[in-house]
């Protein structure tokens, strides 16, 4: 069975509690998910605050790089992601590579130079 860490400041971290991911179509736990206990919702939410000067500080082209990775990422593990997503919600797989896939696209125009969104965000900071 698949298990899962929570990221907080930058690190895997087991939850302090789990609970197992049930495929709808078998009635079957297939993974394990981790669920944060307070100690650990604190710790994430202090990592975010100390992390969010550095990227504050970022210039538009730095960030808009930032989040093309990140889609990058989601797009190079779509299969991987899109499969999980199935056995978590029982959706047909192609409507779950659809729905990763369109989370990707998304990212990438959010970032894309014919968008302000990330340039707005800069001028808010």
């Amino acid at each position: 069975m698949k298990e899962f860490n929570l990221l907080i400041n930058g690190r895997p971290t087991p939850g302090a509690l789990t609970m197992n991911v049930i495929n709808p179509a078998t009635g079957e736990a297939f993974a394990v998910s981790p669920r944060a206990d307070a100690k650990q919702l604190d710790a994430a939410v202090q990592a975010a605050k100390a992390a969010f000067p550095a990227w504050s500080r970022l210039n538009v082209a730095a960030r808009r790089a930032k989040i093309m990775a990140i889609a990058d990422g989601v797009e190079g593990r779509l299969d991987e992601l899109a499969r999980l997503l199935t056995a978590e919600q029982g959706k047909p797989l192609r409507d779950a590579m659809g729905e990763i896939g369109g989370a990707a696209a998304i990212l990438r125009v959010l970032a894309s130079d014919g968008d302000d969104s990330v340039a707005v965000a800069e001028r808010r900071n």
